[in-house]
């Protein structure tokens, strides 16, 4: 009988240490940081109209925002910096900076070699000390580069790996169908791995494939069906009143569509407004008319497809009042939701027309909330910042139309980002399942220009990594 009780209580309390239950048992959670290596100076970079390190220091050539040089840059004139990542000597100096503020992991933002923004990340890899900060890939090349990446990256005794072998990968939006990440499952299977543990950042409102991402009015989400499935699919708004529209605008993610009907509810049935095949191109909004009709619901019916259906959007509107997108803040559903990753996150979360910092820590929070509402796993994204007025000077030549003027928050002061970093510490304590990895992920580690930066600067040194440091050594002092 003691040797039972004792079995007994040994069990009841390894299952509150793996749950997080009793206090101090948990390990310490993994920080990793974003980079993002255009700080490449004059090397070529195809694709571009010129090299994208001179853009970037083209960027932060205002004097104003030279306190963002990097620690490895130089004023070269009042209204001009130089800022090159392009040594051995200065990627070391970078490894031990962030192993010194206690950064356990880099997620490298991944480029082609031979692109100029891949010298860091071979820099990284030829580095005698990059033991002393783990890695990942963020968006590991294209499909067909899925086997070298394996073998190249995951099988490196340096990747970061969790949760029994599995290496941590980084999608930046959804760049990848689960076609796509199912060959690099069977890839990281065949290398003796575990599968991927694949981690969604998010873009915009994001919405984890739920039907609202589909009526959120923006081209940067999408809801998606069971793998799999196509036939009887449907995705509706319920307007919660009687509602006239004759026009739609659908965008799909990939095409996939060869039949559907818009369908509307007339109180008792649902009846036919407008029947498709095609939608169109991966990404290109199609636009629909048809004899007007109201009602307090309506779908998007797929009868015929390729693969499981991924809608952009779904836009409702009346010819007749304007261009008011009638979908917007409605109610959604839809016939199921699928995904083809293990866990969200978020690229960055910000605020808007310079609101301080601690909104930053408020809107960080809501999302981490609204993300573990969704059944998967949780990394919460912390935010260095989200300022980026020097690229509303001068803009780089891959932006997509202005930085909106007003898009932009106070940067946070070396307090304010190591309470953001307590924060997410508490806030994962408090949500113990929720993040099984135990994963927390800055933006990052040098987005000078953008806006959010951790790397130690020419002129406040390493403040910040100093701010987490102190951050991290208070939160385990209290395990």
């Amino acid at each position: 009988m003691e040797r039972n009780s004792i079995l007994k209580t040994c069990l009841i309390v390894l299952a509150l240490i793996i749950s997080g239950g009793i206090a101090g048992a948990a390990p310490r959670p993994l920080i990793g940081a974003i980079r993002w290596d255009a700080w490449s100076g004059e090397t070529p970079t195809p694709g571009h109209s010129s090299p994208v390190g001179l853009q970037v220091e083209k960027a932060l050539g205002p004097h104003q925002f030279h306190y963002r040089i990097p620690f490895f840059g130089k004023e070269t004139g009042p209204e001009s910096v130089e800022a090159r990542e392009l040594t051995q000597d200065v990627m070391d100096k970078e490894i031990r900076y962030a192993h010194d503020g206690g950064i356990n992991y880099w997620a490298f933002d991944w480029y082609d070699d031979g692109s100029g923004l891949d010298i860091a990340r071979h820099l990284y890899m030829s580095s005698a000390i990059k033991n002393l900060v783990k890695f990942c890939l963020l968006d590991p090349g294209r499909p067909k580069d899925f086997a070298s990446v394996v073998t190249t990256y995951f099988k490196d005794a340096s990747y970061l790996k969790v949760l029994g072998n599995r290496p941590v990968v980084y999608l930046f939006g959804d760049n990848y169908t689960p076609e796509n990440l199912e060959s690099l499952r069977l890839l990281s299977r065949g290398a003796g791995l575990g599968d991927p543990y694949v981690v969604k950042l998010e873009l915009g409102k994001g919405g984890g494939h739920t039907p609202a991402a589909a009526f959120d009015g923006e081209m940067l989400s999408y809801w998606q069906a069971a793998t799999g499935k196509y036939a009887s699919e449907w995705l509706q708004v319920d307007f919660g009143a009687s509602t006239t529209f004759d026009k739609a605008i659908i965008a799909e993610m990939d095409g996939h569509t060869s039949a559907y009907e818009i369908r509307y509810w007339d109180g008792s049935q649902w009846q036919l407004a407008y029947t498709g095949t095609t939608i169109g191109p991966a990404k290109a909004p199609a636009i629909v008319t048809f004899p007007s009709v109201s009602a307090t619901k309506a779908r998007l019916c797929f009868l015929a497809g390729k693969k499981q259906p991924e809608v952009i959007e779904f836009q409702l509107y009346n010819s007749a009042t304007g261009s008011t997108n009638l979908v917007l803040d409605k109610k959604y559903s839809a016939s199921s939701v699928g995904y083809h990753y293990d866990a969200l996150s978020h690229y960055v979360t910000g605020a808007s027309d310079g609101a301080p910092f601690t909104t930053v820590m408020t809107n960080s929070e809501a999302r981490w909330d609204r993300d573990k509402t969704f059944g998967l796993d949780v990394v919460p994204n912390l935010n260095a910042g989200a300022d980026a007025r020097p690229r509303m000077l001068n803009p780089e030549d891959w932006q997509h139309g202005p930085t909106p003027a007003k898009n932009w928050a106070e940067e946070p002061t070396p307090a304010e980002l190591g309470a953001h970093v307590t924060q997410g510490l508490k806030w994962l304590d408090a949500n113990p399942r929720v993040d099984p990895a135990r994963l927390l992920l800055i933006y990052a580690w040098n987005e000078f220009d953008e806006g959010g930066w951790i790397c130690p600067t020419l002129m406040n040194g390493s403040d910040r990594l100093d701010a987490i440091s102190k951050a991290l050594g208070a939160y385990e002092a209290k395990k």
